[in-house]
């Protein structure tokens, strides 16, 4: 909370070069971390079961449980991680 992000400039900078940013599991509430996905000019998916503190032109919102909503992605993808 508040405390400075390790490698801050090459995270804004990889997040200016992202295609999709995919951010999970946060409400984007909590600087200097939130800004990293602020930098992004292409597409983010931003997955968080409560509220998002910012609302993101670029982006979409799935507001739902993340491990459920990652198994469901991995089946409809055909991926099978070593836990099933």
């Amino acid at each position: 909370f508040g405390e400075p992000v390790k490698d801050m400039e090459k995270a804004i900078s990889e997040a200016r070069k992202s295609d999709l940013m995919l951010v999970i599991g946060t409400s984007l509430t909590v600087y200097p971390a939130a800004y990293i996905p602020e930098s992004a000019v292409n597409k983010i998916a931003i997955l968080n079961k409560g509220e998002i503190g910012k609302k993101y032109p670029n982006a979409i919102i799935f507001q739902e449980d993340i491990d459920t909503f990652l198994k469901n992605i991995s089946e409809m993808l055909n991926i099978h991680t070593h836990n099933q």
